[in-house]
């Protein structure tokens, strides 16, 4: 379950959640709708989809977008544009030297995982990269049977000219979108490590709470997902159902949950989530206050 570089039992979290659409929403198929230009990711009944990578992308970006805030860094999978130094899987020849570098022999996997923690961002190790796995996962959206008029809605577009700013001739396409109104049920976990012996382990601990629960925070306010959100597509909100977890450093907890599947109910999640918010800022931001 924890591996030596940690020193440490996880804490593994699982929030439950909803996702309202409150208006019209598409998740393309990249082909051709039964009668439209543009069909959506629907199953074999006809049912729109929500994959887990869409909302898990369209989190991460809301993450990416928090991080400086939070003192948390976030290399935006480009270190020209963010100037932070990542090993995101775009950079593979710095990694190739950086393990031919390190000497052959038992220690080398240990060192090998020591130095891509070093030299990963704070954000890419929650989420993972193409060398390293992450520990923060989504499940697809399961829609509920409520607000689903099993109708599939179609819209028109035109292409525009941007140089004349106007409809170019005979450029007329449609395209399908979910209605409004549609809920999904969705899972989110994570894993960290509170009690890690490294210094760096506890500060990243914080860091990944902190970030996970603003964005979950500014969520709850709404968020867009799925495409065309510039023509007003894809408006939501989240809402919290519940927030569970198992302290694997508890004897107790960790053998209700290998044996009978229990969670720990977490009913006081909101004031702990704040408080580990204002913690971080106050640790990236010396003297900062927050202030009801």
């Amino acid at each position: 379950m924890w591996g030596p570089q940690y020193n440490s039992p996880p804490v593994r979290w699982r929030i439950e959640l909803e996702i309202e659409f409150l208006t019209a929403w598409r998740i393309g198929s990249g082909q051709e709708g039964e009668t439209t230009d543009m069909g959506i990711l629907v199953d074999p009944d006809g049912t729109p989809i929500l994959p887990g990578s869409s909302i898990k992308g369209v989190f991460r970006s809301c993450c990416e977008r928090l991080a400086g805030a939070l003192g948390v860094t976030a290399c935006l999978l480009d270190r020209d544009l963010s100037g932070v130094d990542c090993w995101n899987g775009f950079d593979s020849a710095s990694f190739r030297q950086e393990k031919k570098a390190i000497s052959e022999g038992k220690p080398r996997a240990v060192e090998l995982r020591r130095r891509m923690e070093e030299k990963t961002c704070h954000v890419c190790r929650l989420f993972g990269t193409t060398m390293m796995g992450g520990r923060l996962i989504l499940s697809d959206g399961c829609l509920t049977k409520e607000g689903w008029p099993e109708l599939v809605e179609r819209r028109d577009g035109v292409v525009i000219d941007r140089d004349e700013g106007v409809a170019r001739d005979g450029l007329k396409y449609d395209y399908d979108v979910a209605p409004a109104g549609m809920n999904f049920s969705s899972t989110l976990e994570w894993i960290d490590y509170p009690r890690a012996l490294e210094k760096e382990e506890r500060g990243q601990t914080l860091r990944e709470r902190a970030l996970v629960a603003a964005a979950i925070f500014q969520w709850s306010d709404g968020f867009s997902l799925g495409g065309f959100t510039s023509r007003g597509l894809g408006r939501a909100r989240l809402v919290v159902l519940s927030v569970k977890s198992v302290d694997f450093g508890d004897p107790e907890q960790a053998g209700k949950f290998l044996v009978k599947r229990e969670w720990n109910l977490v009913k006081d999640w909101e004031n702990r989530w704040q408080g580990w918010i204002e913690e971080q800022l106050a640790t990236a931001i010396p003297g900062a206050r927050v202030t009801a």
